[in-house]
């Protein structure tokens, strides 16, 4: 038991690393309501949805800026949202239709950083938020497979099957 030890430890702490991205969002959610509240200016809005490198990219490309304190700042980054596998096309398309450029909408800043500002707050991606650590663990039993040679027992086991079907089917014929 002692030998599985540190791969357990490898998989617990892979599987917490994959959860903690979403455990930031849910951080910076809380307390998103909370944030300082500011006039913007839509000054770009777009929807990016294309094969890039053999991966469809659906995205709002949303860009605006504003000012806090005398000092102007702009942002790119118009949702606060957790790492998301599978981007809805119907979402991002109501973003673009929402915020168009020369809009004059209302953005909340970060109270200690104020170029850290969003336009609002996306609901969480479940499927990646319990898919990221699924990944993370098949990864992970993949590679302990292959150290253990579960692999190559199983690839001589199915060798075997087929000789025997083989066989088994040549002795029918006879």
């Amino acid at each position: 038991m002692l030998s599985k030890l540190p791969q357990l430890l490898v998989f617990l702490l892979f599987t917490m690393l994959g959860l903690a991205q979403t455990l930031i969002y849910w951080r910076f959610s809380r307390t998103f309501t909370g944030w300082s509240r500011v006039r913007a200016e839509i000054t770009h809005s777009r929807l990016l949805n294309q094969l890039i490198a053999g991966r469809n990219i659906v995205e709002a490309i949303i860009a605006f800026r504003y000012e806090v304190d005398g000092c102007e700042y702009s942002s790119k980054t118009p949702v606060l949202r957790s790492y998301n596998l599978f981007p809805s096309i119907a979402y991002e398309s109501r973003l673009v239709k929402k915020y168009r450029p020369g809009d004059m909408v209302t953005a909340r800043f970060h109270p200690l950083e104020p170029s850290i500002a969003y336009l609002e707050r996306a609901p969480i991606s479940w499927s990646s938020t319990l898919l990221v650590p699924a990944w993370i663990a098949l990864g992970l039993a993949v590679i302990y497979g292959i150290n253990e040679g579960y692999f190559t027992r199983l690839w001589d086991y199915l060798l075997l099957q087929n000789d025997l079907l083989i066989m088994e089917s040549e002795s029918r014929r006879q």
